[in-house]
Formats: C-alpha cells, sequence, structure tokens
C-alpha cells in the first residue's frame, strides 16, 4: 500500500514546493502570488491559443522564455495581482486592482489578444503542384 506521507505530490508542479525558509527582507509584506505566471509581466506574456465555446473555456498563453501555461477564470496572473476574469473567442481579459488617487482599489481591466499570424504557410495543391495565397 502507498503512502504519501513526506513525499511529494506528483501533481504539483515543482516551483509551487516553496513552503517554510526565512523571509528577505524585500518580502515581509503580504505575498500576492506564488503561482508561475505570477512571475511575469502581462506584456511578456502572449495569448497562443483560446478554446471557448464550453461552460469552461480556457487559453494557452506563452511566456517569453516560450514555455506555454494553460489559463481558467480566476487564474492568477502577472506581476500587478491580476487575474482571469473572462475567456472570449479569441481574447482573455485580465483584472487587476490598482490604488487610485483616493486610496481606494481601482480594477483595472487588459484586454490580451491571440495575434494572428501575418505570414501563413501558403497551401500547396497536390495534383497541381501549384501554391494558392
Amino acid at each position: 500500500m502507498y503512502n504519501p506521507v513526506g513525499k511529494r505530490d506528483p501533481f504539483r508542479g515543482l516551483f509551487m514546493e516553496t513552503g517554510g525558509g526565512a523571509r528577505s527582507e524585500e518580502s515581509s509584506a503580504p505575498e500576492v502570488c506564488a503561482e508561475p505566471l505570477c512571475r511575469f509581466d502581462l506584456g511578456d506574456l502572449t495569448v497562443v491559443a483560446v478554446v471557448s465555446g464550453d461552460a469552461n473555456p480556457l487559453a494557452m498563453v506563452e511566456d517569453k522564455t516560450g514555455v506555454g501555461h494553460l489559463v481558467r477564470r480566476n487564474t492568477k496572473i502577472g506581476r500587478q495581482g491580476g487575474k482571469v476574469t473572462q475567456i472570449l473567442r479569441d481574447c482573455i481579459v485580465v483584472t487587476s486592482f490598482v490604488s487610485g488617487p483616493d486610496g481606494k482599489a481601482q480594477p483595472n481591466k487588459e484586454n490580451m489578444c491571440v495575434k494572428s499570424d501575418v505570414r501563413s504557410a501558403p497551401v500547396l495543391d497536390l495534383l497541381g503542384g501549384k501554391d494558392f495565397q
């Protein structure tokens, strides 16, 4: 019989295992997010694909190193403490809260859309051997 006591959960990422340890001076404030997507600015992430038309739509974003991450609604994303609030047909909406001039938290919505590929591969006619564009 398998005993999981003292063993790492195989379904969690290696970077999620950051429990305990001494805290640095910079991290004395409460940590907003410990997920891998919170290490990137929203400008460093690119929406690659969106799967909509389902009760639980999902999207894939790619970071600047080329690693893809799946996101759903309420996934925390970005250094500003944002989260995915909507997944549309070709965009995701990330909402973060920033403090306004009066000190109150104001929602800041940012759309991240799939970039259309301008250079698509030409279609090849297999019978005639001609390229179509």
